[in-house]
């Protein structure tokens, strides 16, 4: 895995332990809790509205994968713009096939 892509998987990676963690097991259970989810948000961010599928992902985790009451729109929406800088930042852009 190239050292950028190795970049972005944990800072997006730290964004979902330590901003979204729907679970609260921040402290509590290894980093890479969320880890699983994170190749599909960072592709998310290269698709048309990129927010709005990042965070109706978010959502669809929430409640369908982890059984939970969703989170507020506003705050996926803030994870999701956050998402969508850091990948910007990042300059990493995915394999064209």
């Amino acid at each position: 895995m190239p050292t950028v892509f190795k970049e972005l998987v944990a800072a997006v990676n730290a964004v979902l332990h330590e901003q979204w963690d729907p679970l609260t097991l921040a402290g509590v259970a290894p980093r890479d809790e969320y880890e699983s989810y994170v190749p599909m948000l960072i592709r998310l961010a290269f698709g048309e509205a990129p927010r709005e599928a990042i965070a109706q992902q978010l959502a669809q985790i929430e409640a369908t994968t982890l059984s939970l009451t969703m989170s507020a729109p506003a705050h996926r929406e803030g994870l999701a713009d956050h998402i969508i800088a850091l990948v910007r930042a990042s300059g990493w852009r995915p394999p064209v096939r």
